[in-house]
């Protein structure tokens, strides 16, 4: 794991002109060290439940830019402090009114180093949670599992419950364990209800189901459809089937009614792909098409 180094000699001027205390050397890097390790703690949690290396990758960008944020922060911290000595270190008479009130607001703006690296710990400790990304290059594999994880689950559910409508009780039920069949147990008899799974909860499995189907099979169409290019006049319309995007790419920038076509049908400006863009999906394909009848007016 890389630190970011910390200024100790900002860090002990800082604080020779706030206290009259002896500086502890290191105490700030070694302050700085021990959030780090806190945060590699959450990270080493996230990794492990990722879903796919892609979510990996992003959850230990997130991380580097909190440490690297984090360590600015501090050093900004501390180099503020060097600007001005408190009073209670230079005494009342002659002190710098207006010099402390410009170090004052530097501290009140460095607050905003703090709560972006807070800001990237907290994306960071979310990654495993958020969907699977059709440019995900384990997109497909991970959906695949993810839909056989949900059908196992129907199954279980559906069983369990067909158990209980025969036995009048979970006890013996090979599709649970122990803990699982105490759980459901208490459930039932303290919020009264008659069956272990609510039909709510196999109706919602199943629209799981149906979501994640529809989204493989619009992955896979995508995957074997390839890249295609149509040209028009001032623009190209790309279906990007590496990036799973739709794409549109204009021959200069365009104008602030173009521009309003395509955030109303979704699309947003991708910098790194020079392009107008947004998901390569059945619904993304009939946003593009309405843009392109909008322009061809």
């Amino acid at each position: 794991m890389a630190y970011y180094e910390i200024n100790e000699s900002n860090a002990r001027e800082s604080h020779d002109l706030m206290s009259f205390s002896d500086y502890k050397e290191g105490s700030a890097t070694n302050e700085y060290r021990s959030r780090v390790d806190e945060a590699k703690k959450s990270l080493d949690y996230v990794l492990n439940k990722c879903k796919t290396q892609a979510q990996r990758d992003h959850a230990e960008e997130l991380f580097d830019k909190y440490c690297r944020t984090l360590a600015y922060a501090i050093n900004e911290e501390n180099r503020i402090g060097c600007m001005c000595p408190s009073v209670m270190i230079a005494g009342p008479s002659n002190f710098p009114t207006k010099k402390k009130g410009r170090q004052v607001a530097a501290w009140d703006a460095n607050r905003e180093n703090f709560n972006k690296a807070s800001h990237y710990l907290d994306l960071m400790e979310g990654v495993y949670r958020q969907g699977i990304q059709s440019d995900d290059p384990e997109a497909l594999t991970a959906l695949r599992e993810k839909l056989e994880n949900l059908r196992s689950a129907q199954e279980i559910m559906k069983g369990v419950n067909a158990y209980y409508r025969k036995n009048n009780t979970l006890d013996g039920c090979s599709l649970l364990t122990h803990e699982q069949i105490a759980k459901l147990s208490a459930d039932m008899k303290r919020w009264g209800i008659k069956k272990p799974f609510a039909s709510y909860s196999l109706q919602n499995n199943n629209a799981k189901i149906k979501s994640t189907e529809a989204r493989i099979k619009d992955l896979e169409a995508a995957k074997e459809t390839g890249a295609s290019e149509t040209e028009y006049d001032g623009f190209t319309y790309v279906e990007n089937a590496d990036a799973m995007r739709v794409q549109f790419i204009f021959d200069s920038k365009p104008d602030e009614d173009t521009r309003s076509i395509l955030k109303n049908w979704g699309f947003r400006w991708a910098p790194s792909q020079g392009a107008w863009q947004r998901q390569l999906t059945t619904n993304g394909k009939y946003a593009a098409a309405k843009v392109i009848e909008e322009l061809e007016k």
